[in-house]
């Protein structure tokens, strides 16, 4: 989506404010989850096994790799559906107004693609369960130029940038440099999302894949996506199943 609060939203995920100190040179720990967690069911309090089968189903559809977009919503709700932002306390009432919710933070230039209204994505998208959530998600990725050109998912870099800027990827590419939004054409979009470290005054996939990294490696929301590929490990059969950080 087009605007994200991706640190708010990971706080409220793991049900307190975590303050991470982000480093650009900060490198990735290595993903391999060689048990199941037993902890992991805890960690992913929202997620029903079933919901992990549909999660792979779906992204066998899209021709991306499962890991890489849970490891998407990971970075954008915690894997938790009911994530609004901006936070407060009418994130799930009618009147709330979030500009983003759920597990892929859906904002409105979302509704059409994914058959939903305003009102239905401020105020009913918030309650649903994974589950529900789910088809949602998939409809967003199936409206996406790239995906309907039947390009595939390369790597998780691919993945969020569909999500965070999916007109981007047939205009203007898909490495690392592609520039998504910057300080003075998108200013908005750009002041929104914390994620040019270096302050070279714009967002490209490579700050997006490196905030992936971070989400992967800092404690808290490292402990959520390890559950959630442990137990989507076990949904696939797949004890190597991993994602793909370019």
């Amino acid at each position: 989506m087009s605007i994200k609060w991706g640190p708010i939203g990971l706080g409220l995920a793991i049900g307190s404010a975590i303050l991470i100190a982000f480093s650009r040179s900060a490198k990735a720990s290595p993903f391999e989850v060689n048990v199941a967690l037993p902890e992991a069911a805890i960690l992913t309090p929202w997620w029903n096994d079933e919901d992990f089968v549909e999660l792979a189903r779906i992204c066998d559809g899209l021709k991306m790799n499962p890991a890489d977009l849970l490891l998407v919503m990971t970075a954008e709700s915690g894997l938790n559906p009911g994530v609004c932002n901006p936070p407060n306390e009418k994130c799930q009432v009618i009147g709330g107004h979030p500009v983003a919710v759920g597990l892929i933070q859906f904002t409105k230039v979302a509704n059409g693609g994914v058959g939903i209204s305003e009102y239905e994505r401020q105020n009913v998208l918030p309650t649903m369960s994974v589950a529900q959530q789910l088809p949602l998600v998939e409809k967003y990725f199936q409206a996406q130029p790239w995906t309907r050109a039947g390009n595939e998912y390369a790597n998780a870099g691919n993945v969020y940038q569909a999500v965070f800027a999916g007109g981007t990827m047939i205009n203007r590419g898909t490495s690392l440099d592609t520039i998504l939004y910057d300080s003075v054409k998108n200013k908005k979009a750009y002041d929104s999302n914390h994620l040019d470290l270096t302050g070279k005054g714009y967002i490209n996939v490579q700050d997006l894949v490196d905030y992936m990294r971070r989400v992967s490696t800092n404690k808290g929301t490292r402990e959520i996506y390890q559950a959630g590929l442990a137990r989507l490990r076990e949904a696939t059969g797949d004890e190597n199943l991993s994602p793909n950080l370019p």
